[in-house]
């Protein structure tokens, strides 16, 4: 079995998705898969990318990069202008690769499986969608395209063309699944399969043994800790004003870890409104998770209003895996506050309930057996939903079935 996984970042690179992959193309490998990768050289953050520079790739995963522009800005002519250049440099590469079985393209950038269709009609490759954000929907709700306007017309047409021609959707969750087959995505065809984190490289460090602590003045704190993308479709203002009214208790730090276009905002907050009790670190090293993740008393996630159902945060998965409770920001029928209803391990605030968010933080500061109870809670239910070997053993399942492979001797 030959599959091509299709997004434009991979490893080394610190963003999620790019590390998903690379867990992917790994596990499948492992399973006797012939993997290959289309991706682009430039990288997410054009800070140090913080990966683990520790970690190998096996060199059985062959890897073709591609250029593509990377401009700095926030304005939709800017990500759109990125998104194309990638879109055009894959495109022409895909087309000189050797034939695949199967290609599984995740959506970063949007509508990049329009590659995956063009092999499914030029090599007869088998086609899987992943659908880590629903574009244009993501796009309309953050304002940068207007819901009526042509661009965002054409943009649903071209996604559901794509979704009707695709062997497979994979969801990352029920109630994506069900704004899918609002857009009359066939049912039959959407997988759910969730993200997830890697159970044996990030779990729960005792505070008394976890350096990362000491190294940054945390020790005898109470950490709320929002680490990852500082990224447009995230609520930052609700965070930073609880912040604020934070700021007289010393015992309570607030601590971002990550990078993003939104990283400036929140430094130039910090600043303007002099608060110590805020810290500002960079994305910190893989191999450096489960010491990051487990300084966190109680962990932060957050999506603007309108999201919730769009996309999913993969920063829950290692939160969970580290033993970590937390605040979801967002709105209250969203998914991430259901798996923390189910867990017993999340709590919700609404967006702009700065109060609310003020007053839980507070309470649980002052109750430390709760906040080992609810971690506990959070890495057993992890553990049985959303460990990594769960998630990529799915992947190859749907892989069989799509090309009817006969699992223990690769024959057709």
């Amino acid at each position: 079995m030959k599959v091509l996984l299709i997004n434009q970042f991979f490893f080394p690179d610190v963003a999620a998705v790019a590390q998903l992959m690379t867990d992917l193309a790994e596990d499948l490998t492992e399973k006797g898969v012939e993997v290959g990768v289309l991706c682009g050289r430039t990288k997410y953050n054009r800070e140090r990318n913080s990966n683990d520079s520790a970690r190998t790739l096996s060199r059985a995963i062959k890897i073709y990069r591609v250029p593509a522009l990377n401009l700095r800005g926030r304005s939709g002519a800017v990500h759109a202008l990125n998104y194309l250049s990638f879109h055009l440099t894959a495109l022409l590469r895909a087309l000189f690769l050797p034939r695949y079985d199967a290609s599984v393209v995740f959506t970063n950038p949007p509508l990049i499986p329009f590659v995956g269709w063009v092999l499914r009609r030029l090599k007869g490759t088998r086609f899987i969608q992943v659908v880590e954000d629903l574009y244009p929907d993501v796009a309309v709700e953050l304002g940068f395209l207007d819901r009526h306007g042509i661009v965002a017309r054409h943009a649903e047409r071209i996604s559901r063309f794509l979704f009707q021609r695709s062997d497979r959707v994979v969801a990352l969750g029920d109630a994506m699944k069900r704004v899918l087959v609002g857009k009359k995505v066939d049912e039959e065809s959407i997988a759910t399969i969730p993200n997830w984190a890697d159970g044996k490289e990030i779990l729960p460090i005792a505070r008394h043994e976890n350096w990362f602590l000491d190294q940054h003045g945390l020790r005898g704190r109470f950490v709320v800790q929002y680490s990852g993308h500082m990224g447009e479709g995230h609520d930052f203002q609700t965070i930073l004003e609880a912040a604020k009214l934070l700021k007289d208790h010393e015992e309570i730090v607030v601590l971002f870890i990550g990078d993003g276009p939104r990283r400036e905002e929140i430094a130039s907050f910090k600043s303007e409104q002099g608060l110590d009790n805020i810290t500002i670190l960079p994305y910190q090293e893989r191999r450096n998770l489960r010491f990051s993740l487990s300084a966190a008393d109680i962990a932060l996630i957050s999506l603007s209003p309108g999201l919730e159902n769009l996309m999913f945060p993969c920063k829950l998965y290692g939160i969970m895996a580290a033993g970590g409770p937390f605040i979801y920001i967002g709105s209250d029928n969203g998914e991430i506050g259901q798996i923390g209803r189910e867990a017993g391990c999340g709590f919700t605030v609404c967006s702009g309930d700065v109060d609310g968010l003020h007053s839980l933080i507070l309470r649980l500061s002052k109750d430390h057996a709760e906040i080992e109870e609810l971690g506990a809670r959070a890495r057993r239910h992890f553990l049985g939903h959303y460990d990594r070997h769960l998630a990529t053993a799915r992947y190859h399942e749907i892989l069989v079935q799509v090309l009817n492979v006969k699992e223990k001797t690769g024959v057709r």
